[in-house]
């Protein structure tokens, strides 16, 4: 499922940068998604250079400043 997921998200990721020289994603946190982002870093033909990735953190209870 995660190399599904992984496959998906390439694809989406690819077709920003083709309509607008850039993506931005977001990636979540936890041992959940190691396989997804080991499977997304190996997805050929991404201009990572181009691609601004958020790593998603959770903290229960802390102000937004």
């Amino acid at each position: 499922m995660a190399k599904a997921a992984a496959d998906e998200a390439a694809g989406l990721i690819r077709e920003a940068i083709a309509a607008r020289s850039r993506a931005r994603i977001v990636v979540a946190t936890g041992n959940s998604q190691i396989e997804f982002l080991e499977s997304l870093v190996t997805a050929p033909d991404i201009a990572w250079g181009q691609v601004e990735l958020s790593h998603l953190d959770e903290y229960v209870g802390l102000s937004g400043d």
